[in-house]
């Protein structure tokens, strides 16, 4: 909700401004009034505007945290289904906009998620990836200026798949040493 990906700092593309559109909780995109929210924000802009969509869906259920939950929460596989329900609403209306942002051509798609989540192995995020042909690089958090509250540099590992050639470049070798 409060990424800094939609901050000021990302108000241009080159030299031209950029709309900045957040779909967060709040928009309940699991909902099909949060996917129209966002076809109807996307239809506000001519059909040749570049539109840049950048996805992080809650990795929740394909976090490593999962295997230690499995032995230790009585309620795992009802919370582990809550989940999975929720990915799988969540990610059909990515979907439906990631096709949209390809059908305009000009712009591109970036879906995100730690490099360990699970769901990277999902038969749909796997065919999400050869439709759109997504391509992977892989970054580390210290690398892009994550720090912890104490200002410490964090090294969280975190994969990015898009088809935009600027952000595989941006972000190729920010790994840590």
């Amino acid at each position: 909700k409060d990424s800094k990906l939609s901050s000021e700092r990302y108000a241009k593309w080159g030299d031209k401004h950029v709309a900045r559109i957040r779909l967060t909780e709040d928009q309940d995109m699991t909902s099909s009034e949060g996917l129209k929210y966002a076809l109807d924000a996307l239809a506000e802009y001519p059909p040749n505007t570049p539109v840049f969509l950048w996805g992080s869906l809650p990795c929740t259920a394909g976090s490593r945290w999962q295997q230690v939950n499995r032995f230790q929460s009585k309620n795992f596989a009802q919370r582990m289904n809550y989940l999975m329900s929720q990915f799988k609403k969540l990610f059909r209306n990515f979907m439906t906009l990631a096709t949209e942002v390809n059908l305009r051509g000009g712009g591109g798609i970036v879906f995100e998620w730690p490099s360990y989540c699970a769901l990277w192995h999902n038969r749909n995020i796997i065919r999400m990836v050869k439709k759109f042909g997504l391509e992977l690089v892989k970054l580390n958090g210290c690398m892009v200026g994550l720090r912890s509250s104490k200002g410490v540099p964090v090294y969280k590992p975190w994969t990015l798949k898009t088809d935009v050639p600027s952000v595989l470049e941006a972000f190729q070798n920010r790994k840590c040493d």
